[in-house]
């Protein structure tokens, strides 16, 4: 059976602890929590043992996203690809590669077993053969890190990142060493928007790597402003059949979390997650 999964930054309007109480009260058994400026400072410790505690209160398995944005700086939305600045700039590659390693920190301290991250853009004026010589050895160091802390790193393969693609994933291992534990984050719009189907079958290929599947529901028809690409909507809303996803991963079989993702209509609340329960994993 999957983990039934929501992530919290579709809940842009409640506190993350009181949103991890009243996810698990739904019946989610998986919460994401992406990280952000707040969490990131000084000023964010007790909000950080908060939400600990809510996890160890609710039992729930916490994931951390580490693709928030604007955490490095309030102007620019995201830094640079990983490998970006082995041959030039010092301080965009440690921009990145230290948000991925202060959200693996983040997890740590919140029992949390788990992080997923993206690679983030193409490298500017690289060939492809040293782009991945340089995403390798970035790659190598993140595992490393969270490895010796014990926790999973999963690559979340998305249109907006260097790596947006399944196939993409996949060339990317041939890479890196085989010391190097580098897991999946699936995520099924994503796949979809890419042409990548049946997605099921591309996500079987690498079910040992595979430590969670995120999903969204999506309307060909609406896209969003900012990225172009098809917008997330509320479950029931869209064009995918979510409970066949859930079926067919099943089937596979896979047992991790299935993270249902709403990004946009945070004003609508709890209902949209109550919703997406009923309608994906049953009653709630």
């Amino acid at each position: 059976m999957v983990i039934p999964g929501f992530h919290s930054a579709g809940l842009l309007l409640h506190d993350v602890p009181t949103a991890i109480d009243s996810l698990a009260e739904i019946g989610y058994r998986a919460v994401v929590v992406r990280t952000h400026r707040n969490l990131l400072s000084e000023a964010g410790a007790d909000l950080v043992d908060a939400i600990g505690e809510a996890r160890r209160r609710t039992r729930v398995e916490l994931i951390w996203d580490s693709e928030g944005y604007y955490l490095s700086d309030p102007w620019v939305f995201e830094p640079p690809g990983l490998g970006e600045a082995l041959e030039s700039s010092a301080v965009a590659l440690s921009a990145r590669e230290q948000l991925i390693c202060r959200s693996l920190d983040l997890a740590k301290r919140t029992g949390s077993r788990l992080v997923t991250f993206g690679v983030g853009p193409e490298l500017v004026g690289v060939d492809p053969q040293t782009g991945l010589e340089r995403l390798s050895a970035s790659l190598q160091r993140l595992t490393d890190y969270a490895d010796a802390a014990g926790l999973a790193l999963a690559l979340r393969p998305s249109g907006r990142s260097s790596i947006a693609t399944i196939g993409q994933f996949e060339r990317l291992l041939q890479w890196l060493p085989a010391s190097a534990k580098l897991f999946l984050a699936g995520d099924i719009a994503a796949m979809l928007r890419q042409g990548e189907v049946p997605t099921i079958d591309f996500l079987a290929r690498h079910l040992d790597r595979l430590r969670c599947v995120f999903a969204a529901d999506i309307q060909t028809g609406v896209r969003d402003i900012r990225s172009g690409l098809w917008a997330d909507l509320p479950v029931g809303r869209g064009d995918i059949d979510l409970r066949r996803i859930v079926a067919g991963l099943e089937e596979m079989p896979y047992s991790g979390p299935l993270v249902i993702r709403v990004d946009g209509f945070a004003a609508e609340g709890l209902a949209i997650a109550k919703e997406a329960f009923a309608a994906v994993f049953g009653e709630a």
